[in-house]
């Protein structure tokens, strides 16, 4: 019998957007940052780091640029 094993890494058979939010909430209180709306982070997932500009690193707060 062969085994097979099947990865979704680009999201076509789950939305793996929740997990990923919650995980850069729980960086961002591990640093001292306030928790973001998930919502608001879900423009952050799927853009290749090089495509995310400086300005959108968390300052004190919280806030994203």
């Amino acid at each position: 019998m062969r085994a097979h094993l099947l990865f979704d890494l680009d999201g076509t058979l789950s939305d793996p957007s929740v997990g990923i939010a919650r995980s850069i909430n729980h960086g961002l209180q591990a640093l001292g940052y306030e928790p973001r709306p998930e919502a608001s982070l879900h423009r952050y997932i799927g853009p290749p780091l090089d495509d995310l500009s400086c300005t959108d690193r968390p300052r004190r707060g919280g806030a994203f640029g």
